[in-house]
């Protein structure tokens, strides 16, 4: 399965419910974008380099710590849904199932803008960089809300640049630290710093 999603994405609905050996299995495949299978005198190494989107209930028991920590963005999906809009998404998902081709070729307009924006984001993320004050501003934030180990600095100043390119600007902004500190770091905060520490922190 992780072999088959090399350069694909991999949906793990319950994420939170996954077996360990499962969860642990996936976790060395995003270390090293590659799973190995050795069995029966068999030994096999497949590319398995995919993007992970796991769904879990918050509600719920924590996903495994190697995975969380392993994913960059985390968001929380809670949401009212209106009357409206929630009656949309129930015609969706039976037009879908009735028709997908009809379905994907409604949203084909809006599909291909969205695939045109993400390549030209692509192209511009090489040139986009973090000024020393971003870097260490990221660091501080992190610091202040209690977040364990160096890695999500990496994953917040990534956010910060992939934020930046996708809104089509070659420079990081105020907006694009507030994107990635929402996504990234508040999630994993383990201390909530004080309302006139966090006013601080976006000087």
């Amino acid at each position: 399965l992780l072999a088959r999603a090399n350069r694909r994405v991999l949906i793990a609905n319950d994420i939170n419910l996954l077996d360990p050996g499962v969860a642990t299995h996936v976790a060395q495949a995003l270390d090293s974008r590659q799973v190995g299978v050795e069995r029966e005198g068999i030994s096999i190494v497949h590319d398995a380099d995919f993007v992970l989107v796991g769904v879990f209930n918050s509600e719920g028991s924590e996903p495994s710590w190697l995975l969380r920590d392993r994913v960059g963005l985390i968001v929380d999906a809670a949401v009212d849904w209106s009357p409206d809009e929630t009656a949309e998404i129930i015609e969706r998902s039976v037009e879908f199932d009735n028709d997908p081709v009809s379905f994907v070729e409604r949203f084909s307009k809006e599909t291909a803008q969205l695939i045109s924006e993400i390549k030209d984001a692509r192209a511009r993320l090489p040139r986009i960089r973090l000024s020393k004050t971003q870097v260490r501003h990221i660091s501080q934030v992190a610091l202040r809300l209690g977040v364990e180990g160096n890695r999500a600095d990496l994953f917040a100043f990534k956010a910060a640049r992939a934020n930046a390119a996708l809104a089509g600007r070659v420079e990081v902004t105020e907006d694009d630290l507030v994107a990635a500190i929402q996504f990234v770091l508040v999630p994993r905060a383990t201390e909530r710093p004080a309302p006139e520490e966090r006013g601080e922190g976006r000087e």
